[in-house]
């Protein structure tokens, strides 16, 4: 699967659009694609045609208002990062404060409590060990970069999700991560290939066995899903023209 991916995203390099209203789709999709997969993980799922239509400044009466300033607050971290690409900046506690603000609409800051994350089975270290640890999770990130794309997105996603730093937001913040991970290498953002409930089953089994093969797989099958529909648009663009 990792060769095909190499392939497929060596084609969409290739095939580059230079249109204005093609590079637009590509963005705005990258943020949808995602936004469906955080909203379903963190268990308030909307549909990929209410997130598009939220982005778009359209009002939807059956979606709550906190869900419309949360959306926004995404596409503003989006485009932070973009920003941030270009700057070759590193994740750490800085960037990572900056979104969850424009996120959230605060500042948080990391958990000061010693929660059980029921749905994993799982107790996290002890919130005085969290800021060390973290720190130690973006210098090793920095220094150990897996040639795999996957691979390096599934172990900052689970390395950050396993302190649980925020809490339940958490899985936003570890969402970030991946999606600036990707943002960087110029990959497009795809939708995980799972709900809640498996992501969850997932997660726990990580924790137990520290087995991360199968998160890295959905990461892979989830990738490719994404460069499939990107390919489709790409050559058909190249057709018309």
């Amino acid at each position: 699967m990792r060769e095909v991916i190499a392939e497929k995203l060596n084609e969409i390099r290739q095939l580059k659009p230079h249109d204005p209203q093609l590079r637009k789709w590509l963005r705005d999709s990258d943020l949808w694609y995602w936004l469906y997969t955080v909203l379903r993980l963190t268990g308030r799922p909307l549909g990929r045609q209410q997130i598009v239509s939220i982005l778009s400044g359209e009002l939807d009466e059956s979606v709550p208002l906190g869900m419309y300033e949360f959306v926004h607050g995404c596409a503003a971290v989006y485009k932070d990062m973009e920003e941030c690409r270009q700057m070759q900046s590193s994740p750490d506690f800085r960037l990572l404060k900056r979104w969850q603000r424009m996120a959230f609409g605060e500042e948080k800051g990391l958990r000061d409590t010693n929660p059980v994350v029921y749905q994993w089975n799982y107790v996290p270290p002890h919130f005085r060990e969290v800021p060390v640890a973290m720190n130690r999770l973006f210098r090793d990130a920095a220094a150990h970069v897996p040639e795999d794309l996957c691979e390096r997105t599934a172990e900052l996603a689970c390395g950050l999700l396993a302190l649980y730093p925020y809490g339940e937001d958490s899985m936003v913040m570890a969402g970030f991560m991946v999606m600036y991970e990707l943002i960087e290498a110029g990959v497009p953002l795809p939708s995980l290939t799972v709900g809640e409930q498996e992501f969850n089953e997932m997660m726990a089994a990580y924790l137990d066995t520290g087995d991360i093969a199968p998160i890295t797989e959905m990461f892979e099958r989830s990738l490719l899903n994404r460069l499939e529909a990107v390919l489709q648009v790409l050559r058909q663009a190249m057709e018309v023209n």
